[in-house]
Parts: structure tokens; C-alpha cells; sequence
């Protein structure tokens, strides 16, 4: 898969179906379209296209893994894994070990583009990620809430930075 992200409204025929802009754009059918802050992929054959929505930090980790293990039928000697006695193992590494080694090896995540960024949020970040997106910026109502109220509420704790080519998503757990 080649990750193109491309931003622009849906638009929809008679019956409901979406198509994206300038439909006689092959291009345009072969990415993901961000729309109104969620993604979506084409799916179906050419008579029954739909849209859906993807999760697009497991569309980029997919293609970053994908990339990875057709460059690794070329050049295994670069498949390596430091082992418990300090000396290195060659194989595939399994797509959550990939993940895992570009969280922590910043030549690998270079070598393979894809740059995996994780943080705790601060109350003070949690109660402004309330404001923005349960609360829809009401000014009359702020919160002030304690961790435990935020826990609660089920509002994320962590931010999560994915970077690959040119495209950066910020994801929220």
C-alpha cells in the first residue's frame, strides 16, 4: 500500500454511495481520504465502491511493516536482533518486534522511516483534551477534574506520535 493522505469531502450520489473528488482521478480512489478529522479507504470492487472508516495509525505501522519485509528479501544481513549473551540473531522480526525496535533504536526507526513517539498527559492536558472534544470548547463549562474524575470519564492518558514520510498522526489512548 502506498500512503497517500489526501484531505477533502466526500461527496455522495443518489444512493447514498461516497465518491471523492473529481471521481475520474485514479489517484484520487487510491488513497486515504482525511474527512472532518477521521480517515477513510476505499473498499469493494468496481461496481460496489464504498467507503470506511481505518484506523489510520494501523494503516501506516501496516505499510511500514509491509515495506520492511520486502527490503528484508534483499538484504537480510540488516534483519538483526540483539540477543541475552550480546550477540546478534538474523531473522524476520515479527511486526510488534518492528514496532518495539522502532520505539527504541532511533537508527532503526531512521533506516525505516516510520518514528513511534509515546508520552504520559498531564491532568492539565487531559482536562484541556476533555474541553476540545466532550465538551465542545463551552467556556461555561471548564473542568478542573483530578485524575481519578478523568479515569472516570475514560479520558485519554497517553499521546502517541506516529511520524511516516511525510505524514504525522497524533493518537490518543
Amino acid at each position: 500500500m502506498s500512503m497517500k493522505i489526501k484531505k477533502g469531502k466526500l461527496n455522495y450520489d443518489q444512493s447514498g454511495r461516497a465518491y471523492p473528488n473529481n471521481p475520474r482521478v485514479k489517484e484520487n480512489w487510491d488513497c486515504i481520504w482525511e474527512y472532518e478529522g477521521k480517515y477513510y479507504k476505499l473498499v469493494g470492487d468496481n461496481e460496489h465502491k464504498e467507503w470506511d472508516e481505518v484506523n489510520i495509525y494501523n494503516q501506516i505501522i501496516d505499510d511500514a511493516y509491509d515495506n520492511y519485509k520486502k527490503e528484508m528479501l534483499y538484504h537480510p544481513e540488516e534483519n538483526w536482533l540483539d540477543n541475552e549473551v550480546g550477540g546478534k540473531s538474523y531473522r524476520q522480526l515479527s511486526q510488534e518486534e518492528f514496532i518495539n525496535k522502532c520505539k527504541t533504536y532511533p537508527e532503526f526507526s531512521e533506516r525505516w522511516g516510520l518514528k513511534i513517539e509515546e508520552r504520559e498527559l498531564s491532568t492539565q492536558e487531559r482536562n484541556e483534551w476533555f474541553q476540545i472534544h466532550l465538551n465542545g470548547n463551552n467556556p461555561f463549562m471548564k473542568s478542573d477534574w483530578k485524575d481519578f474524575e478523568l479515569d472516570q470519564q475514560n479520558i485519554p492518558t497517553r499521546l502517541i506520535t506516529l511520524t511516516y514520510k511525510d505524514t504525522i498522526i497524533e493518537s490518543y489512548e
